[in-house]
């Protein structure tokens, strides 16, 4: 196996584990009491419609099948090529947030 090939297996792994990682992340705001938290939490929203929630979780089980942004998710990927998953670190946490949180404030007005 050419050393090329070696590196860009070893890149797509990475990558498909950060997909997954991702994943485990926006299933967690799948769960409506957690939404409604997140919510409240951190956009001060205190009641979020039936309707609202709807549309939110069709957004995010889109986003469990949409590939992962390489560029954002890149300091991640590096500290994976580095140290292997025990590379990651809770601000890495704030990475798959960001993400999940951009979605979520078209559904703030």
């Amino acid at each position: 196996m050419e050393i090329q090939q070696i590196v860009k297996e070893s890149s797509d792994n990475n990558s498909e584990f950060v997909f997954k990682l991702r994943n485990d992340f926006v299933k967690i705001f799948l769960d409506e009491r957690y939404l409604r938290e997140h919510f409240q939490e951190n956009f001060k929203l205190a009641e979020l419609s039936k309707i609202k929630i709807e549309f939110i979780k069709k957004d995010l089980k889109a986003l469990l099948s949409s590939s992962i942004d390489e560029e954002l998710y890149l300091s991640i990927i590096s500290a994976i090529r580095k140290n292997d998953p025990a590379g990651l670190k809770p601000e890495h946490e704030t990475i798959f947030l960001k993400q999940i949180n951009s979605l979520l404030k078209k559904y703030i007005y």
